[in-house]
């Protein structure tokens, strides 16, 4: 497993490597879906990130293992790379706590409900490769809820911007996502 861990990695360090990409996959799943968290979710979230991610940063900042290279820079590099190191942990805590982790608990414990929703604009993903090919932005006729959602070619050119879609939305006290959209 040198590939995960360096080697004659202690247990504490095993686990402290698989939380990472536990956390780093929960940031991912969160954004990459069709989650829209309520407000609250996103402001605790914030709150919340900052002692996660030191509780990230304080072990490696600490670390003085002789594989460790960061240890042997100066202090201006080590200072940049660790400023730089501490936004980003704070990015994927954010991330994991707002979106990953109420995306996967409405996922699953999030009840049913059957919606309309307004087709407000098409993308065919060709000026953001970052994104999935085929997408709309949807908003519910009932409120001001709206989110992205990615679609496969076919049903993405079946729709025009206006259309009206039905689609079974999943929510909880978190937040809600779509997670099957048809043609009325």
């Amino acid at each position: 497993m040198s590939l995960l861990f360096r080697p004659n990695a202690s247990r504490r360090e095993k686990i402290y490597t698989l939380m990472f990409l536990g956390l780093i996959g929960l940031a991912i799943y969160g954004m990459t879906n069709s989650f829209v968290a309520e407000p609250r979710v996103k402001s605790t979230s914030g709150y919340l990130a900052l002692p996660v991610a030191l509780g990230f940063f304080v072990p490696l900042a600490l670390d003085r293992h002789p594989s460790n290279k960061m240890a042997k820079y100066g202090i201006v590099k080590r200072t940049f790379l660790y400023i730089f190191l501490l936004a980003a942990l704070y990015g994927f805590s954010w991330a994991g706590l707002a979106l990953g982790g109420p995306s996967l608990i409405t996922h699953q414990f999030g009840k049913d409900r059957l919606d309309e929703f307004t087709v407000t604009w098409k993308s065919d993903g060709s000026w953001k490769r970052r994104e999935c090919d085929y997408s709309v932005a949807i908003q519910e006729k009932r409120s001001s809820w709206h989110t992205k959602v990615c679609l496969d070619k076919e049903f993405w050119q079946s729709i025009t911007t206006g259309d009206t879609l039905k689609g079974k939305r999943r929510y909880s006290s978190f937040g809600s996502m779509v997670e099957e959209l048809s043609r009325p």
